[in-house]
Protein backbone atom coordinates (compact mmCIF):
# COMPACT_ATOMS: atom_id res chain seq x y z
CA UNK A 1 0.00 0.00 0.00
CA UNK A 2 1.08 3.40 -0.94
CA UNK A 3 0.63 6.87 0.88
CA UNK A 4 1.03 10.39 -0.86
CA UNK A 5 1.09 12.90 1.26
CA UNK A 6 0.50 16.30 0.06
CA UNK A 7 2.71 19.06 1.62
CA UNK A 8 1.04 21.66 2.77
CA UNK A 9 2.89 24.97 4.22
CA UNK A 10 1.60 27.37 6.89
CA UNK A 11 2.62 30.81 7.20
CA UNK A 12 1.75 32.50 10.31
CA UNK A 13 -0.62 35.32 9.89
CA UNK A 14 0.60 38.81 10.47
CA UNK A 15 -0.57 41.10 13.10
CA UNK A 16 -0.58 44.75 13.42
CA UNK A 17 -1.45 46.61 16.86
CA UNK A 18 -1.37 50.46 16.07
CA UNK A 19 -2.02 52.95 18.62
CA UNK A 20 -1.96 57.03 19.30
CA UNK A 21 -2.60 60.05 19.65
CA UNK A 22 -2.25 64.15 19.51
CA UNK A 23 1.39 65.52 19.18
CA UNK A 24 -0.66 68.22 21.29
CA UNK A 25 -2.40 65.82 23.63
CA UNK A 26 -2.76 66.62 27.05
CA UNK A 27 -2.29 62.91 28.08
CA UNK A 28 0.93 62.11 26.62
CA UNK A 29 2.41 60.59 29.99
CA UNK A 30 -0.56 58.56 29.57
CA UNK A 31 0.56 57.16 26.85
CA UNK A 32 3.98 56.70 28.09
CA UNK A 33 1.90 53.86 29.95
CA UNK A 34 -0.32 52.65 27.63
CA UNK A 35 2.34 51.99 24.97
CA UNK A 36 4.74 49.72 27.22
CA UNK A 37 1.90 47.71 27.94
CA UNK A 38 0.41 47.24 24.06
CA UNK A 39 4.28 46.38 23.16
CA UNK A 40 4.80 43.95 25.53
CA UNK A 41 1.66 42.31 24.76
CA UNK A 42 3.09 42.47 21.01
CA UNK A 43 6.59 40.98 21.90
CA UNK A 44 4.54 38.21 23.85
CA UNK A 45 2.77 36.99 20.29
CA UNK A 46 5.43 38.28 17.87
CA UNK A 47 2.90 40.85 16.27
CA UNK A 48 4.44 43.92 15.03
CA UNK A 49 3.21 47.41 16.91
CA UNK A 50 2.97 50.87 15.64
CA UNK A 51 2.80 54.28 17.48
CA UNK A 52 0.89 57.19 15.23
CA UNK A 53 1.35 60.63 16.37
CA UNK A 54 -0.97 63.39 14.47
CA UNK A 55 0.64 66.70 13.82
CA UNK A 56 -0.91 69.66 14.96
CA UNK A 57 -3.43 71.63 12.46
CA UNK A 58 -3.74 68.17 10.71
CA UNK A 59 -7.04 66.05 9.66
CA UNK A 60 -9.16 64.90 13.06
CA UNK A 61 -8.65 61.95 14.88
CA UNK A 62 -11.26 59.83 13.61
CA UNK A 63 -9.86 60.65 10.18
CA UNK A 64 -6.64 59.93 11.07
CA UNK A 65 -7.08 56.40 12.27
CA UNK A 66 -8.64 55.51 9.46
CA UNK A 67 -5.36 57.19 7.21
CA UNK A 68 -3.16 55.06 9.26
CA UNK A 69 -4.97 51.71 8.84
CA UNK A 70 -5.03 52.09 5.64
CA UNK A 71 -2.02 52.66 4.92
CA UNK A 72 -0.66 50.14 6.88
CA UNK A 73 -3.40 47.57 5.74
CA UNK A 74 -2.21 46.04 2.51
CA UNK A 75 1.12 44.96 4.59
CA UNK A 76 -0.64 42.83 7.24
CA UNK A 77 -3.67 40.25 7.36
CA UNK A 78 -4.92 41.65 10.37
CA UNK A 79 -4.76 45.53 11.77
CA UNK A 80 -6.37 46.54 15.27
CA UNK A 81 -6.10 49.73 16.07
CA UNK A 82 -5.87 50.64 20.05
CA UNK A 83 -6.37 53.87 21.33
CA UNK A 84 -4.23 55.24 23.85
CA UNK A 85 -6.67 55.44 26.82
CA UNK A 86 -6.69 51.75 26.45
CA UNK A 87 -4.69 48.66 27.87
CA UNK A 88 -4.56 44.90 27.34
CA UNK A 89 -5.63 43.30 30.07
CA UNK A 90 -5.31 39.65 29.50
CA UNK A 91 -2.27 38.70 28.11
CA UNK A 92 -3.57 35.45 27.87
CA UNK A 93 -5.69 35.10 24.95
CA UNK A 94 -4.56 36.47 21.57
CA UNK A 95 -5.80 38.53 18.64
CA UNK A 96 -6.04 35.16 16.80
CA UNK A 97 -7.91 33.42 19.80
Amino acid sequence: MTFFFKKVIITALKFLLLTGCDLDFQCLELAKITEQNKQQYCQKYNYDFHVCRRPKNSIPGFWFKIEKTLQLLPYYDWVMWSDTDSLIYNFFISLSD
